[in-house]
């Protein structure tokens, strides 16, 4: 397999068993018609590379259907995380708070990092596909 980026748009082309994939770009200028911001997520079991399209024929993963919200409240914090894709996935958090115990409502804390009067508060939440996921940390009783 051979792995491109660089020209801002989808491909797929295989030429003699070997797969030359192109992905469009993070955030950046889109260059096609159809073109949007996205990225790939290639599965590779026992050396074998499997599924690299999100849809068929080149389509990767398009950023536009995953979005978040941070809400911060007095002790408490939310991450509203809305999940358009057609597959779960896991989100990845990081609240800012300050420092103390927390817990969390519909995730788990993974690391917390203490810098001076704040902590970084790192949290996993695995969120269905086409669904919308509250996230809540909150100070421990």
């Amino acid at each position: 397999m051979v792995l491109a980026g660089h020209i801002h748009q989808d491909s797929v082309h295989i030429v003699n068993d070997t797969v030359y994939l192109t992905t469009t770009t993070l955030g950046s200028e889109i260059r096609n018609e159809d073109g949007y911001w996205g990225f790939r997520m290639i599965d590779i079991k026992k050396g074998k590379i499997g599924a690299y399209n999100y849809k068929d024929p080149k389509y990767s993963i398009p950023t536009y259907h995953l979005n978040y919200t941070l809400g911060y409240s007095g002790t408490s914090a939310t991450a509203l995380i809305d999940n358009d894709l057609d597959f779960n996935i896991t989100a990845h958090i990081k609240f800012i708070m300050p420092r103390g115990e927390y817990k969390v409502d519909r995730g788990s804390i993974t690391m917390v990092r203490t810098n001076g009067d704040l902590q970084e508060i790192y949290v996993i939440s695995p969120v269905e596909k086409n669904h919308e996921l509250t996230v809540t940390l909150y100070p421990e009783p």
